[in-house]
């Protein structure tokens, strides 16, 4: 801040203030890792008349290799208010040895200034040097003194050190504790974990970004700049601007570690920007590291579905309120956790992704067995919703079989143990004397054909001319059917040929009447219901790819 002067003599009488004011202001740190290639990044990286600077070089301290990515402008405006540190990343002073590296003792590195130079010496070699240009040359190590050079150029363009008004110099080795107002980051957030639910596990910070989760403490590993963090240093957390819990104490193993690990406290349901700053021993704070966003969501989504019966190569209809995936799970399966559902049976779920909220997807039946399904939804975050109200019913398709009864023989074929079966869709072919009453009972009926249904066909076939009426005629395309009546009946323009309900064959061909024996026991219930092209139905000779009973 500003400051007057004012005095106060022996008795107590105080001056008026001195005309001059006297500021007061912490240097502007700014750094070149030359080991890194970084530099700060505060003010352009131009160098202001109006503030005093300290400006850290580091180098390796074994290694002449020197970096510099973003070099800074204006060095005239540098003078002797300023300073210039050369800052070594290790314990060991700079030069160890000298130019020979073969010698075990450290030398002490001392700054010196010439007109336009400033030179830090190990003994009596050079260890590096700085010019008024910016260019820095770095020297270390070799045979016999013969020095290896590396160079970097500190600053560029407009502006060297003035030559008669030369910073002071020093030297320091590491560790050092720099202030942080030279814009590089400190600490960064390196992972998030979450081991809470359904999705658990840890993922980088870059994989965390714009993620939710249902875990409400999670574990946020923060990576340091161990080049300037020491123990003791501490590490804040931030919701943006807002600290998040207390500051967490660095440590010697998080310095080995090269990362510190913070458990945050307990979050409520919303959006957050993590971040993380470096606090030295003094108070001074970094600046943030670059914000993970990431959602806590504890709220479970609500899983709906279509009531339905599909057969395994159709689709059940599901929603969800929420983004995520969802589930087709088989009824039997006790649903406690995602694990539950996966850890079962392939044959016995499906899942598919929930693109758009409340609005209907299609969730594949594929490759699942018979039975009855709930839906189970699991939003981003990793909660499960509860089962679906509704049930989705998977039954395979009908088996499709044809089955023959011969009224000129008196035999049927022999299949299922001659038994009519549930979803099972029959084809049933009775074959009777186109032009004479002459029929045998049957020698071989079927049972159980109250399973048969609207799903079942009979067809009816003569031997190889029209199926005579009574009047004469032949049957010419009416298929009759009355449920709990007669059963189904083959006309043309008089009554041809009744196959009634309880299996009885009845024919009149001329005018004669021939009543078969029951092709079955039992009474069907609705055969040929709603087929209209009743051609289909009735054949004056047997089709070839019909294998007839023997």
């Amino acid at each position: 801040g500003d400051y007057q002067l004012y005095t106060v003599d022996d008795v107590g009488n105080v001056s008026v203030a001195a005309d001059r004011t006297i500021t007061v202001a912490d240097p502007t740190i700014v750094l070149f890792d030359l080991t890194s290639g970084q530099t700060s990044s505060r003010s352009d990286r131009t160098f202001d008349a109006n503030e005093t600077y300290t400006i850290y070089i580091k180098v390796d301290t074994d290694s002449t290799d020197v970096q510099l990515d973003n070099p800074w402008t204006e060095a005239n405006n540098l003078g002797n208010d300023d300073k210039i540190i050369l800052v070594g990343d290790a314990g060991t002073p700079l030069g160890k040895g000298g130019l020979n590296t073969s010698t075990a003792d450290p030398k002490a590195v001392t700054a010196t200034q010439v007109t336009s130079t400033i030179i830090w010496n190990s003994s009596q070699f050079s260890v590096a040097e700085l010019y008024r240009s910016g260019e820095f040359f770095r020297a270390y190590g070799g045979v016999a003194g013969a020095a290896i050079n590396s160079k970097a150029t500190l600053w560029t363009g407009t502006g060297e050190l003035k030559t008669n008004d030369m910073p002071s110099a020093g030297f320091t080795a590491m560790p050092v504790s720099v202030p942080f107002s030279q814009g590089l980051a400190y600490a960064s957030i390196d992972s998030i974990t979450d081991n809470v639910g359904s999705i658990a596990g840890s993922e980088t910070a870059a994989d965390s970004d714009n993620t939710s989760t249902d875990d409400t403490e999670l574990v946020v590993k923060v990576s340091l700049n161990t080049t300037f963090t020491i123990v003791g240093d501490k590490i804040q957390l931030y919701n943006g601007t807002n600290t998040l819990g207390t500051a967490a104490t660095v440590n010697a193993n998080d310095i080995n570690n090269g990362y510190i690990t913070i458990t945050t406290p307990t979050l409520s349901d919303a959006t957050y920007e993590l971040n993380a700053t470096l606090i030295d021993e003094a108070g001074n704070e970094s600046d943030a590291s670059a914000d993970v966003t990431i959602t806590v969501d504890t709220t479970a989504p609500t899983a709906s579905a279509t009531t339905a019966t599909i057969e395994s190569t159709e689709n059940a209809v599901v929603q969800s309120t929420e983004l995520g995936t969802a589930y087709l799970v088989k009824d039997s399966i006790t649903v406690t956790s995602l694990t539950s559902i996966t850890s079962a049976s392939d044959d016995e779920w499906n899942t598919v992704d929930i693109e758009t909220i409340n609005s209907d997807t299609n969730l594949a039946a594929t490759g699942l067995v018979d039975g009855d399904y709930k839906v189970y939804t699991l939003d981003a975050a990793g909660n499960l919703s509860s089962a679906s109200t509704n049930t989705v019913t998977v039954a395979s398709p009908a088996a499709q079989v044809n089955v023959v009864f011969d009224t000129t023989t008196g035999k049927s074929t022999d299949l299922h143990g001659r038994e009519f079966q549930t979803n099972t869709e029959y084809t049933i072919y009775v074959k009777i004397t186109s032009n004479s009453s002459a029929h045998i009972d049957q020698i071989n009926p079927w049972t159980s054909a109250g399973n048969l249904g609207a799903d079942d066909n009979i067809v009816l076939v003569g031997t190889g001319s029209g199926v005579l009426t009574v009047g004469g005629g032949v049957v010419n395309g009416t298929l009759n059917y009355a449920a709990g009546g007669p059963g189904a009946s083959w006309r043309g323009g008089s009554p041809g040929v009744y196959i009634r309900s309880n299996g009885q064959v009845v024919h009149a061909p001329g005018g004669g009447f021939a009543s078969v024996g029951d092709l079955w026991s039992g009474a069907f219930a609705s055969p040929n219901v709603g087929n209209t092209n009743w051609q289909n139905y009735y054949f004056t000779t047997m089709p070839a790819s019909i294998v007839m009973p023997t």
